[in-house]
């Protein structure tokens, strides 16, 4: 996965993660809210091939800036996706 805003390869392992489906977007499948072994909080991108040109990359995230604590971050994302999100899937934990 890369770095929206830097296209660098992301080598973190994500600890937590809390993902909705957007079956009302058309352009993205999925949005995760993740916790990385470094810390640091992240919105993972599933993006839809059919709506963005060959070669970009359709896995990316960003660092979820202003946001320290993965349940508010989650809260913040339903918000923010609420129009588009179809299902909310349970959150899961690496270990």
């Amino acid at each position: 996965m890369q770095d929206s805003s830097t296209y660098k390869v992301i080598l973190n392992k994500v600890v937590r993660r809390k993902g909705f489906i957007l079956g009302k977007s058309i352009a993205l499948n999925r949005v995760d809210v993740a916790l990385m072994d470094d810390g640091t909080l992240r919105v993972i991108f599933d993006r839809r091939s059919d709506y963005f040109r060959e070669g970009v990359p359709l896995n990316t995230c960003s660092i979820l800036r202003g946001e320290s604590e993965m349940s508010r971050a989650v809260k913040w994302m339903r918000t923010m996706e609420a129009d588009y999100i179809t299902a909310e899937l349970p959150e899961v934990s690496a270990r």
